[in-house]
């Protein structure tokens, strides 16, 4: 009868240790592939209020970008864990710091963080909730108004309206307040994947 081996106790040596230890390890941002795009996200920089107005400084080129808000995401806009109640991308409101709003994505990686520092995004701040018990409390102000919590769907993950995106990397219209950014050239490239769809206009949530 063949011995088992003593696994209860033992080190195993772990099989990427050596890659990882001699820098040999190849990591998601390690990796190129012919055309690809690199992304990066635009955050929420307080932890909660109603987005008021969304401007783009016209000194970026954003023909050039690929600009995907919460409009541009086929059926829910939600990540579920226990409940609907975490969309994937912000649409009036945010309800924590760094919060998903925008991603944008371009060819260059090197001209993505000046591209986000561009993205100017006002608030009209709200009261932050900090305890479970808050939180818990019958009656809570969200987006605004006095509302009791209910178990249906916040409107933050509701369906959008599908639509037939473009490629221009025109910045979308995200609030009652026209964006500061120049109306932007149809992009020439053909190197956007049909996974990064562009937004021309903000279109709002059922």
């Amino acid at each position: 009868m063949t011995s088992q081996p003593q696994i209860v106790g033992s080190s195993p040596i772990r099989k990427e240790g050596r890659d990882k230890v001699l820098g040999r390890a190849q990591y998601v941002d390690d990796i190129t592939l012919p055309g690809m795009w690199f992304g990066a996200t635009v955050r929420s920089t307080i932890p909660r209020g109603r987005i008021t107005s969304i401007a783009f400084d016209p000194t970026i080129p954003w023909n050039e970008y690929t600009i995907v808000s919460a409009a541009d995401i086929p059926g829910e806009n939600c990540i579920v864990h226990l409940t609907k109640d975490h969309p994937c991308l912000a649409v009036t409101h945010v309800n924590h710091a760094e919060e998903p709003i925008l991603l944008l994505a371009h060819p260059n990686r090197s001209v993505l963080p000046a591209a986000v520092a561009a993205v100017h995004i006002t608030y009209e701040e709200l009261p932050a909730i900090y305890s479970i018990e808050d939180s818990e409390k019958k009656t809570r102000s969200f987006g605004g108004k006095a509302s009791k919590p209910t178990p249906s769907r916040p409107t933050s993950c509701r369906r959008t309206r599908s639509r037939s995106p473009t490629r221009s990397g025109r910045p979308p219209t995200t609030s009652s307040k026209a964006s500061t950014a120049p109306e932007p050239r149809s992009s020439s490239t053909s190197r956007t994947t049909e996974s990064s769809p562009s937004t021309t206009q903000r279109r709002e949530s059922r």
